[in-house]
């Protein structure tokens, strides 16, 4: 019947687009026209960060922190999940200062860290002796400056991160410190760039399968 088969390719070529599309480009997840207040380690914490849930799905390809000029002295940024793993970290130093994207500096990820819908997650940078974060602080800290044209890609903001450790810590349930959701919007030191993961390879089975279809159909005639 080649109503029948029509109607199969058109799926299955629907199946292969979405994909496609799936593969989405790679994007910082916080940006922002122009920053808010800035702070630095005088504020008594040595890492600075921020937690958040996923709203699908993502690849994490690069690690940064928020850089207003060049790298002075190195950066570690981790990236936790909600039972304090260390599921990606990268340093950024002098030597190996990454590119700048916006008002982050960020670093390639020698193997990509796997973001799941709906879990928690942590991330944060240390800040050293002259390392400096952003944060929406109107009415607490003095703060008067508020973000321009702020974009979370695919996620949801949960609370700003703040601890006194020298670095990071192997699990993010040994850092001291805690999260202060309602005292900042956004202690934007450290970031990420993420992409949308593919379509399961189920998808190009089930392509497949009804290209396996058409083709039984075919002899059958």
């Amino acid at each position: 019947m080649k109503g029948f088969k029509i109607l199969l390719i058109a799926a299955f070529f629907a199946l292969t687009t979405s994909v496609v599309s799936g593969t989405a480009q790679a994007a910082l997840a916080v940006n922002f026209s122009s920053y808010a207040d800035v702070y630095d380690v005088s504020l008594g914490y040595n890492i600075v960060g921020w937690q958040f849930t996923a709203n699908t799905d993502l690849y994490v390809t690069k690690l940064g922190y928020f850089d207003l000029g060049s790298v002075g002295e190195a950066r570690s940024v981790g990236l936790y999940n909600a039972s304090g793993t260390l599921l990606a970290s990268a340093t950024i130093d002098p030597l190996n200062q990454g590119a700048q994207s916006g008002f982050f500096r960020m670093i390639d990820l020698a193997t990509k860290a796997t973001i799941d819908k709906g879990q928690q997650y942590t991330l944060v940078t240390t800040l050293g002796s002259t390392g400096q974060f952003t944060a929406d602080t109107t009415g607490t800290f003095g703060g008067t400056g508020t973000f321009g044209n702020l974009t979370l890609t695919d996620l949801a903001l949960l609370g700003d991160v703040f601890a006194t450790d020298a670095a990071l810590p192997a699990n993010w349930a040994a850092a001291t410190g805690g999260v202060y959701g309602a005292t900042t919007y956004g202690a934007f030191g450290p970031n990420m760039e993420v992409t949308a993961t593919p379509i399961p390879a189920a998808a190009w089975l089930l392509g497949s399968g009804l290209l396996g279809l058409v083709g039984v159909r075919r002899r059958k005639k």
